[in-house]
């Protein structure tokens, strides 16, 4: 009597041999369709920039006591994002003056920064 295969093994061969060529194809179509363009730009930390800026605006860099809890930022419609930074300096007196900074951001770069005396 000859030996026969089963008919499962037989199935599985088939299974195998359809479905390579569809994963083939599936991954070159996945592989074309994300060349990259559709990445998020990097994310850009602009208060870290805006703290940089402050600490290279002011005249006794090492006194600089940045306030992380009171600063914010806001982000508008056309990509500009505003930063709102208080902090503490010392002056060439050595005397301690409350300050507050104002940055503008825009295109992974701050493009204007503003620093004043706190009134309050």
């Amino acid at each position: 009597m000859p030996k026969t295969k089963p008919k499962s093994s037989k199935l599985f061969r088939v299974f195998i041999w359809i479905s390579i060529p569809v994963l083939v194809i599936y991954m070159v179509i996945l592989g074309n369709l994300d060349d990259g363009a559709h990445q998020k730009p990097p994310q850009v930390d602009y208060t870290q920039e805006c703290n940089h800026l402050i600490k290279a605006h002011a005249n006794n860099p090492s006194t600089v006591k940045i306030n992380l809890i009171a600063g914010h930022s806001s982000k508008t419609q056309n990509s500009v994002t505003y930063i709102t930074q208080e902090f503490s300096a010392k002056n060439s007196y050595g005397l301690k003056k409350n300050m507050v900074a104002y940055c503008t951001g825009k295109d992974g770069q701050i493009t204007d920064i503003k620093i004043q005396e706190r009134a309050y």
